[in-house]
This record gives C-alpha cells, sequence and structure tokens, in this order.
C-alpha cells in the first residue's frame, strides 16, 4: 500500500499490482523521530533471512474483471525475487505487516536497507579485523 497526498494530508490507502516511479522517498528526518538505537546483531539476523526467487500463484489475480489482463498479471507474477513475510517476522517483526483487511502479510522492503547498511559495516569491520591479523602474521615471518 501507499499514501497519497502531501506529508501533511495523505489519502489513507491505494493499491496496485504494479507501481512504477522515477524516485521513492520516505520520511526520514531527524525531528520525527525519538529513542534512536542501534540495530542489534545486524550480520546475524541477515544470514538468518531467506531471499527466494517465487512466483504469485494464478488464484491471486482471480478478481480481475478483464481475462486478458488477468493473464498479463500471472505472466508478470512470475521469477519474482523477494522473502517470506512469515519468516521474516521471526527475524526482525518490526518489518512486517499483517494487513487485518486481506489477511495478508506485508514487508517493509525499504525498512530492510538500514538493516543491510549496518550488517555490511559489521562485517567490514570483520574483515579489517582479519586483515589486521593476517598483516600480522606476515610481519612475523
Amino acid at each position: 500500500s501507499a499514501y497519497l497526498g502531501l506529508s501533511t494530508s495523505k489519502f489513507w490507502r491505494v493499491y496496485s499490482s504494479n507501481l512504477h516511479y522515477d524516485y521513492l522517498y520516505q520520511n526520514a528526518d531527524l525531528s520525527l523521530k525519538e529513542h534512536i538505537r542501534p540495530i542489534e546483531n545486524p550480520l546475524l539476523k541477515i544470514l538468518k533471512i531467506r531471499g527466494v526467487v517465487y512466483d504469485i500463484r494464478p488464484e491471486y489475480y482471480r478478481n480481475t474483471p478483464e481475462k486478458e489482463k488477468m493473464e498479463i498479471l500471472i505472466e508478470e507474477g512470475k521469477n519474482n525475487v523477494g522473502v517470506i513475510a512469515q519468516e521474516l517476522l521471526e527475524v526482525f517483526p518490526e518489518l512486517v505487516n499483517h494487513n487485518k483487511e486481506s489477511g495478508l502479510y506485508e514487508v517493509n522492503y525499504i525498512g530492510l536497507i538500514s538493516v543491510l547498511i549496518e550488517a555490511m559495516k559489521e562485517q567490514q569491520t570483520q574483515i579489517a579485523s582479519l586483515t589486521e591479523k593476517l598483516d600480522a602474521l606476515g610481519a612475523d615471518q
């Protein structure tokens, strides 16, 4: 789902099968945030997330009014890349929403970016530490 309108006046929800855009911005201003804290163990958590390739079940499009449009949607629904919301719920419950209207789980993929940033930084620290140890071993010989 997405919001339309200004940041001070938004429509509630808009649904679309496909959304094409040039730029997507999310409010991230410091003035909107409180209780800021680091992401705990980001690399360990990222390692628990399973990325998958999947096809959307054709039944999902059953309410499409035009038969030829439904066939296009079914074809476009193949070979998607993502995560399984119920699995992500175990690692990052704050990135998963249960839509009570549809009964489906939704993922905040944009929120996952900050976790990836922190995991990469943690991994880079580990690489730097290992590089120092290797350099020290090389100097001893």
